[in-house]
């Protein structure tokens, strides 16, 4: 079964920044949750257990920042990519309409003036 796919460049340009708006309210929310979290400072102090536990504790914060941060990077990249394929579409379809123009053109001119 042959199925076309159509791709309309403005809904792929407001999908695009609809991603991307996502993409700028993580990157609030990250640091929101950032300044907060480190607004704990040290709560389990400064024996060997609390700082085993705090070093602990400062590498898997790191980790889970970074991965969000890199998710969020991902998304953008996406919302990109969306924006890239939108005007692509645009140029294709200015070409085929420029091609069509061109080819009513040519009709008419063949037939001259009526």
């Amino acid at each position: 079964m042959n199925r076309s796919i159509l791709m309309w460049s403005a809904e792929l340009k407001r999908n695009s920044k609809g991603i991307a708006d996502v993409v700028d309210r993580l990157d609030e929310a990250i640091n929101r949750l950032d300044s907060t979290v480190q607004g704990f400072g040290s709560p389990w102090g400064t024996t060997l257990l609390g700082t085993l536990i705090g070093e602990l504790y400062n590498e898997v914060h790191e980790m889970a920042m970074d991965a969000l941060e890199s998710n969020a990077e991902v998304m953008s990249e996406y919302a990109e990519a969306l924006d890239s394929m939108a005007d692509e579409v645009e140029d294709s379809t200015d070409g085929r309409v420029k091609d069509l123009q061109d080819a009513i053109d040519d009709i008419f001119t063949l037939a001259g003036p009526q």
